[in-house]
């Protein structure tokens, strides 16, 4: 039998409304819309919580079938060709969750998380936004207009051991 770990986040919210546009010019933001573009969203997000070399089996953790989901949005960040940045929307009925927002190690520091934040806020909905961030993503979000609300307790349902 597996079990259970907790911990606490700090939960952050902003308020629907439009958000100044300051993508980077080189960063390509893609709606992701295919399967091969799933798997390249999934292996930019393992790079980015991870290393540049970090590397999966494709479908790991976002099968294809994510796409049937008409609330969840994901987004992947390219400069020239490359993925370098990744995001997720989902919108619920009151609020929009982000999460999942990294940028590789290689190209931090460029506004390319800033950039997928809005993306994954799906700003046209008019719905407020909510996240719960890394300590080192909060400047980043309080300059996207987020302000810390609570805490939030994490659970994570560990695997048994084999």
């Amino acid at each position: 039998m597996g079990s259970a770990s907790g911990g606490r986040s700090r939960g952050f919210y902003r308020a629907p409304g439009p958000l100044l546009d300051t993508t980077p010019p080189e960063l390509d933001i893609v709606t992701v819309s295919t399967p091969e573009e799933v798997y390249e969203f999934e292996a930019v997000s393992v790079r980015g919580f991870g290393s540049d070399d970090e590397c999966i089996e494709p479908g790991t953790y976002h099968p294809p079938t994510v796409l049937s989901d008409e609330a969840m949005k994901m987004f992947i960040g390219r400069v020239d060709g490359q993925a370098m940045a990744a995001a997720m929307g989902y919108r619920a009925e009151s609020a929009v969750g982000v999460f999942g927002v990294t940028t590789v190690a290689s190209a931090r520091r460029r506004g390319y998380g800033a950039a997928l934040t809005r993306a994954a806020m799906l700003t046209e909905t008019g719905l407020p936004a909510i996240l719960a961030p890394s300590k080192e993503g909060e400047g980043v979000y309080a300059r996207l207009g987020f302000e810390h609300v609570g805490e939030l307790s994490i659970w994570i349902r560990e695997r048994p051991a084999p």
